[in-house]
């Protein structure tokens, strides 16, 4: 808490896709609703992407989709215009390499319009944690819904199968094979 009263502490989830509606928001608005619960005073910050929906349109899409009532004035949204930076269709090769600098990109400029007491990470964005807890002075933790890699990737890449993931020049070469196993 570095010292402050629970009234001053803020807490900001970083999902810059907040308004997509499947289960990692469901346990990001999940986590709000408790975090408000549990600690009514705490400012709540979501670094979103989604620049095309309006604060209460999100808060109406997470009551609809989740039944979770949520209000407008518990929750401070920081619009990131960056977003694009981690993508995937931005990175045809190494695109786990990409996203991860397109996170430090993205975590620059949520660190810039507002810094956290409390920095989650909801996504699996791994590299903004550093970012926040040593630049910022932010305590960090992280929920990730779906890992950056998964075991079907690992396992796509180590039996050389081609795959989303593994196309046919690493498939069939044992040294590209070994060298993404290793990236990975």
């Amino acid at each position: 808490k570095r010292g402050r009263d629970e009234g001053n502490i803020t807490v900001g989830f970083f999902h810059p896709y907040c308004n997509a509606g499947g289960g990692g928001e469901r346990v990001l608005w999940r986590a709000i609703s408790c975090v408000h619960r549990r600690y009514p005073a705490a400012g709540i910050v979501v670094y979103t992407g989604d620049t095309e929906a309006a604060p209460d349109q999100i808060l109406q899409k997470a009551r609809d989709r989740f039944d979770m009532d949520i209000g407008s004035e518990k929750v401070n949204f920081v619009y990131l215009h960056k977003r694009k930076y981690v993508e995937a269709s931005m990175y045809p090769y190494f695109t786990i390499l990409g996203q991860s600098i397109g996170s430090l990109i993205l975590g620059v400029e949520a660190m810039l319009s507002e810094a956290p007491d409390i920095f989650i990470d909801t996504m699996g964005y791994a590299f903004t944690l550093p970012l926040f807890k040593y630049v910022c002075g932010s305590k960090v933790g992280c929920y990730v819904h779906y890992p950056t890699i998964s075991t079907d990737m690992l396992d796509a890449v180590q039996s050389r199968r081609l795959a989303y993931n593994n196309k046919k020049r690493v498939s069939g070469n044992p040294l590209a094979s070994f060298v993404k196993l290793r990236y990975y």
